[in-house]
């Protein structure tokens, strides 16, 4: 950030939201493509409709503006997914200098590898040769050739035709129901609710807030940080830089 900004961000955490406002001008006048001028905006002006404006500017300059984007998806409740732009001069194309480079310094190892990799498939094409010569080779078999005696001739006729026997359930089966839980529960089993309250959504789990990240959100850094320690995890932001239990003193 520049100057500018961050003696509008100085003069906006005193409350001094005027001044802030005049200096933010004053830095978007000079470069209007500062997405941190236009994010600090989005917390000064107090319409909704010019906040989501001052948050869409900021990442039509950088979409990489995870503040901005993080604000302005907490506004309007659904993900903010820019395009990304690339970087001059950056391109996704394999360098072909690169792959020869590293052919010429692994020549030992792609021999090998070519070795092993051509015996394996010689030998799979071989054990598929073989096995496809062994099944050629075996003779053919025919059942016309098997006699038959009358009697086998008959047992299987009457057995082709014997219908089976299906018997009828002559009387109704009786289900008995018990049911899944009593109405009275014992005392070790007594229903119980826990009411929890949380005032404070600061995310603990890892570093992810600064000093200056707190502007747009419902909470303070004093809160987050009493917070986080309260939850066992420490000061886990960095926001108490003297270890004197307040957090962001110089903001």
């Amino acid at each position: 950030m520049t100057n500018i900004v961050n003696l509008a961000i100085k003069k906006l955490k005193a409350g001094d939201k005027a001044a802030a406002k005049e200096l933010l001008i004053k830095a978007l006048k000079q470069n209007p493509k500062n997405a941190d001028a236009w994010y600090v905006m989005a917390a000064v002006v107090t319409d909704t409709e010019q906040r989501t404006e001052c948050l869409q500017r900021a990442l039509q300059i950088d979409p990489q503006h995870e503040k901005a984007r993080r604000t302005l998806s907490k506004m309007t409740g659904k993900s903010t997914n820019l395009p990304i732009k690339k970087k001059p001069g950056h391109s996704n194309a394999i360098n072909l200098s690169e792959i020869l480079s590293f052919v010429s310094q692994h020549k030992k190892l792609i021999g090998i590898v070519t070795v092993v990799f051509g015996c394996l498939i010689c030998f799979v094409v071989g054990s598929v040769i073989k096995e496809f010569s062994n099944f050629n080779a075996l003779p053919p078999t025919s059942t016309s050739s098997l006699p038959l005696s009358p009697s086998t001739v008959m047992t299987i006729t009457q057995t082709l035709t014997t219908q089976p026997t299906v018997k009828k359930l002559t009387s109704t089966p009786t289900i008995t129901r018990t049911p899944y839980l009593s109405s009275t529960l014992p005392p070790s089993m007594t229903p119980y609710i826990v009411v929890t309250q949380n005032t404070v959504s600061c995310t603990c789990a890892d570093d992810t807030y600064n000093c200056d990240d707190f502007i747009n959100e419902p909470f303070t850094a004093q809160e987050c940080f009493e917070h986080c320690k309260s939850q066992g995890y420490g000061d886990v932001h960095g926001l108490d830089g003297n270890n004197n239990n307040s957090a962001c003193e110089d903001y």
